[in-house]
């Protein structure tokens, strides 16, 4: 026995309890989706524009096996389809086999414009996957109508139309560059000016621009930019030798 005044045994330790940590939440099932960068800005593809994304996303239970990219007429309900027309895809090529990917794609010259059309991504039994994506196709052209020396300026004559007046927008805009790429000359196609535009839409005509003759020895190319785009959609068709004004 303890004698008195002397030290206790130590107190048991109290009992401690674990709250346990919540469930993690249940995810929603992954949904089969497909968009076209066009289609999602204003509706408009440009053919032969610069490339545009082409986004997809699959259940892991679709993913099982090759798949393609398909553009077709319309909303696709035809069955009517181009075979080569989607630049780098088709029904016959395979896209990454990633369940998740954007890649880029272009759409070729010849397909005609002022239509609608659609992107279906597809398995290699022609089932669909997603899609289908669809957007109004647009293609612009742009040429030197003409060119005349003037003393020690040309008056060049530009001379566009985009095949799809509905594409059309009154912020369309011509840029000229040097052959060192410094921008020398631009305007508005709704007003031929640099000012306001204002609502009217141009979808086709004629401007003259008067360019230095000093500066025309690398050439001057001229570029379309649809309204509310940072690249261009149309190149002029370099039909000039610029040696003769040199």
């Amino acid at each position: 026995p303890l004698p008195r005044g002397g030290c206790s045994p130590p107190a048991e330790p109290a009992a401690t309890t674990t709250t346990p940590a919540p469930a993690a939440p249940s995810l929603p099932p992954v949904a089969a989706s497909l968009t076209v960068e066009g289609a999602s800005r204003g509706g408009v593809v440009w053919a032969s524009g610069a490339p545009f994304e082409v986004c997809f996303t699959l259940p892991a239970s679709a993913n099982a096996g090759p798949k393609s990219l398909v553009m077709y007429v319309g909303d696709a309900s035809s069955g009517a389809y181009y075979d080569t027309s989607l630049i780098g895809y088709g029904p016959n090529v395979a896209v990454t086999s990633a369940s998740q990917a954007c890649v880029t794609a272009d759409v070729s010259m010849g397909v005609p414009p002022g239509k609608e059309y659609s992107i279906v991504l597809q398995d290699k039994d022609w089932n669909e996957l997603a899609g289908p994506a669809v957007f109004h196709l647009a293609e612009a052209e742009l040429e030197y109508d003409s060119v005349q020396q003037q003393g020690d300026v040309l008056a060049l004559v530009v001379r566009w139309t985009v095949r799809s007046e509905a594409a059309a927008s009154p912020q369309d805009a011509i840029v000229i560059f040097s052959g060192a790429g410094e921008v020398v000359s631009w305007f508005y196609t709704a007003c031929g000016c640099t000012g306001d535009p204002g609502t009217d839409v141009k979808a086709s005509g004629t401007t003259t621009v008067h360019l230095s003759v000093a500066g025309s020895a690398s050439g001057y190319r001229a570029y379309f930019y649809p309204g509310g785009h940072d690249y261009p959609v149309a190149i002029d068709s370099e039909w000039i030798d610029w040696s003769w004004f040199a």
